[in-house]
């Protein structure tokens, strides 16, 4: 047997790419990696009806994302800026289905072979804080 943890090779990028932190950001629902963490911090984000407090939080296939109602006005602030800023934001997400009328997100592939996009939309400040506690 073997001892690798996955059963299907796993890149770097498909296991970032399933971090919840970094999927709020890339959807637009949070601004920042840093405004992320925080809506997870501060227990407003739920997987699957759960409220998870780890930005860590790597998610499986089939995981659907939801939102508190108290911030629903900031998550649509939030995606209205970002819609307005990044080309194809949306379009380029091809493993994550996003439904801006009642915000959710589920994901939909979790063994991502590559993102031509993935370092495109990330500055080099969050790159720093992806990798930071």
């Amino acid at each position: 047997t073997s001892n690798w943890r996955f059963s299907k090779p796993v890149t770097i990028v498909s296991l970032i790419e399933r971090r919840l932190d970094l999927i709020l950001f890339r959807t637009g629902f949070a601004l920042s990696l840093s405004q992320a963490r925080q809506l997870i911090g501060h227990k407003k984000v739920f997987v699957n009806g759960l409220v998870i407090t780890s930005p860590f939080f790597l998610l499986k296939k089939g995981d659907v994302i939801s939102l508190s109602p108290k911030i629903e006005s900031l998550i649509a602030t939030n995606v209205t800026k970002v819609a307005m800023t990044r080309e194809n934001f949306v379009t380029s997400l091809s493993h994550l289905e996003v439904n801006l009328n009642v915000l959710k997100i589920i994901l939909v592939e979790d063994n991502l072979k590559t993102m031509g996009c993935f370092p495109s939309l990330i500055s080099r400040q969050d790159w720093n804080l992806l990798f930071s506690k």
